[in-house]
Formats: C-alpha cells, sequence, structure tokens
C-alpha cells in the first residue's frame, strides 16, 4: 500500500461531526493541537489513491524526490534533512516533532528496555531501543518535562511521584532529577501501585455514580440503578472523570455494557475516553459505539479540546450487541498504539500517537439524543500498563 499527504474531510453525522480521511489503512495526524479545529493534512497509508494527494510511494528503503521533500517541508514548516522515506518518517516522530503537542505533533514513544517497532499500518519503518542522548531519547524527555509542567501547578505532588515512577523504568533510570524539569528537580518519585475497586452498587437507587467520579460535561444522566450505571431521561453527553488519575499514560479503560435502548431516528453512544486531564477540558482517545438507524459503528477518536478526529479507518461498521465489552488502550508499542477491541477482537488501532502525553485520567462516557432512550453500564475497569505492556495496577468499578 502506498504512502503518501492527505487532508482531512469533515465527517457530518450526529450528533457531533469530526474530521476523517477515507479509505486509508492508517494516518498520522500531523497538526498540532491549535489546529485540531481545522482540516489540515495527514500522513497515510492508502487503501486507494487519490489525485490530490501527495503520493511518497511504497517503497520505504528509496530515496524522496525533490517534489516529495517540498511537499513534507511545507506540511511541517521545518527542514528535511534524510532522504531515504523510512529516515523521513522517523525524522517526523523525534527531531521535527514538537514536545509540547502545540504546534506539530508530539515525538514516537520510547524505552529503553526493549528494541520497539514503528510503523505505520503494517509496515515497519523503523527499530530501535531508546539509549540517552539520542534523538529519541531528548524528544521522549522534553515531552514528559512538557507534560510534567502542565501538571505541576494544578495536580498533588504524591500523584506526580507516581507518574514520574512509572517513567523511571521506560528511561532506566532511578534518579528522577535526570529527567525532571530543573525547576522541579527534588520533587522526587514514588512506586505506582495503588488498586482500587468501587461498585456501582447502592443501598437505594441514587443520582450520579458516586464521589469518586467527576461529571465533565453540562448534562447530568448517569444514575446507580438496580446495582448498574444507568443514563436516561437527558438528551446530550454526560462524561464521568474518575477522581484519582492513573499512574502512567499508557493505560486502558473498560466498559462492559448491558444494553442500549435506540429510539427510531435518533443516535445513542457508550464507551470510554483515556489519557484525560485531570480537568474539565475534553482531551484525550475516545472510543465508542454508536447505535443509529441501521448504521451501527464503533468508532476509535483522538479528542482535543472537544474537537474529534478519527483515527486509522475509524468508523469501522460493526453492530452493536447487548453485553459487548468496550476496552479501549494506549501502549508503548510502535510509538504509541490506541486499540478499540470489542471482546476479543480488535475492531480499531492507530499507531504512532502520542498526543496528550502525561494525561492519566479516564471517564466512562454516553450520550443520548432523547430522553426516551437509554445506555447502561454493568462495570468500568481501568488499569496501567508496565513498559512493554503488561498491566501494573487494576481500577475496577462495577
Amino acid at each position: 500500500m502506498p504512502f503518501g499527504i492527505r487532508p482531512y474531510q469533515e465527517l457530518v453525522e450526529r450528533p457531533f461531526n469530526s474530521w476523517w480521511v477515507p479509505n486509508v489503512i492508517d494516518t498520522w495526524d500531523m497538526r498540532g493541537s491549535d489546529s485540531k479545529h481545522l482540516p489540515g493534512q495527514t500522513l497515510c497509508m492508502f487503501r486507494t489513491d487519490d489525485p490530490a494527494d501527495l503520493k511518497l510511494g511504497d517503497d520505504l528503503e528509496a530515496n524522496i524526490t525533490a517534489v516529495q521533500r517540498d511537499g513534507i517541508q511545507a506540511l511541517v514548516g521545518k527542514s528535511v534533512l534524510s532522504n531515504k522515506l523510512a529516515d523521513v518518517l522517523w525524522e517526523l516522530k523525534t527531531r521535527l516533532a514538537d514536545p509540547t503537542g502545540i504546534t506539530f505533533r508530539p515525538p514516537m514513544i520510547g524505552t529503553v528496555l526493549e528494541d520497539m517497532q514503528y510503523k505505520v499500518g503494517n509496515r515497519i519503518f523503523h527499530t530501535e531501543r531508546m539509549v540517552a542522548g539520542s534523538a529519541l531519547w531528548d524528544a521522549n524527555v522534553a515531552s514528559f518535562q512538557h507534560a510534567y509542567r502542565q501538571r505541576r501547578p494544578v495536580e498533588d505532588l504524591d500523584t506526580l511521584r507516581k507518574y514520574t515512577g512509572s517513567q523511571l523504568r521506560r528511561f532506566g533510570i532511578r534518579n528522577p532529577d535526570i529527567i525532571l524539569p530543573p525547576e522541579y528537580q527534588g520533587d522526587g518519585s514514588s512506586r505506582p501501585d495503588t488498586t482500587f475497586t468501587e461498585s456501582f452498587a447502592a443501598t437505594a437507587d441514587a443520582d450520579g455514580l458516586g464521589t469518586n467520579f467527576i461529571q465533565t460535561t453540562t448534562i447530568t444522566g448517569w444514575d446507580r440503578v438496580s446495582d448498574q450505571a444507568l443514563m436516561t431521561g437527558v438528551s446530550g453527553v454526560d462524561q464521568q472523570r474518575h477522581t484519582t488519575a492513573l499512574s502512567d499514560d499508557t493505560h486502558m479503560a473498560r466498559t462492559t455494557t448491558v444494553s442500549v435502548s435506540h429510539q427510531g431516528g435518533q443516535v445513542e453512544l457508550i464507551g470510554a475516553q483515556i489519557r484525560m486531564p485531570a480537568s474539565s477540558v475534553n482531551s484525550g482517545y475516545h472510543g465508542d459505539a454508536r447505535v443509529a438507524d441501521g448504521t451501527d459503528t464503533y468508532r476509535l477518536q483522538e479528542i482535543t479540546s472537544g474537537s474529534s478526529t478519527n483515527l486509522g479507518a475509524s468508523p469501522a461498521s460493526r453492530d452493536y450487541s447487548a453485553g459487548d465489552v468496550i476496552e479501549l488502550e494506549i501502549t508503548a508499542a510502535a510509538g504509541g498504539t490506541v486499540t478499540l477491541n470489542v471482546g476479543t477482537e480488535t475492531v480499531l488501532s492507530a499507531t504512532g500517537e502520542n498526543t496528550h502525553s502525561g494525561n492519566t485520567s479516564v471517564a466512562l462516557f454516553g450520550q443520548l439524543t432523547d430522553g426516551g432512550s437509554n445506555v447502561i453500564a454493568a462495570e468500568f475497569h481501568a488499569d496501567d500498563f508496565a513498559v512493554g505492556g503488561a498491566a501494573r495496577r487494576v481500577f475496577i468499578f462495577n
């Protein structure tokens, strides 16, 4: 399959529009957070060509042409030094990446613990184990420091120490001052090993999901009814973020659904959101089942301040079934891989994703477009991943 650059299109659908690129296997969103509300460009692996595409060919070992170099440089606003296509892709993910993620996409995730294979779709374009002083190391330190500076004024130090502790193993170091911002050296680190269980059960039916959840939207819809989480009687979004942040920004959240009651002509959504900030800002990675009249889909999206961009080949046509277990995760694999699983089936995935690095909150999500509809969840579960993907700690809300 050929690589190339293609502009985003606006996908108009209820209950809200999103950005997407049709007929692709995988995408790299090149936009920074300050332009996520604009169409912008994305580097893709195509299924089908379009005359307007800037085509980069399908040979990762081939040198790019002068026209291709000019097109890439116009996209990133920086000089590309490499000649081979695989090396150009690597430059985009390291030297040319923006650690803040504001003006351009953030860098790849790396680790000293193993060789990481970096991909677009199913094509490996680079393999590297991160070492101190490399472009990958420097980009990851800068990205961590930016995230830490953003969180330090608004979060408690115990939470931040766990986040720092989760990063020390990835960098293969014991002294946190090596990677902490200079102005915060001495903050220290701690072991990220918190575990708790929370239940939707109540002695009687009750409004809301309890004191450990914070509503991040204006609609109040989720309640505890018959030992389950029920959203009904409203029209709009109710996203409930848990008050305790995870320790690592590689993590997962899983919503075990019971049912979706669908009204004709309406749209109902249920799912989860990960890598959220500890605030009311609607950012992170989002996965849901979208139930509508004969057009059920599952969607995987990146969200920046409420602006949604579909990832990979999203939306994927798959009928919702009562009891579906919707699992959304981001791991360090391939420089940052976001995956939406339904049961044991991987429905959607996107590689090279490291937007919102440093954010460690998760949320249960529901949306109704008619007060007579409802969505019901039996359990919400979240946990961190150790570097390489093994679960480190578990949150279960059932």
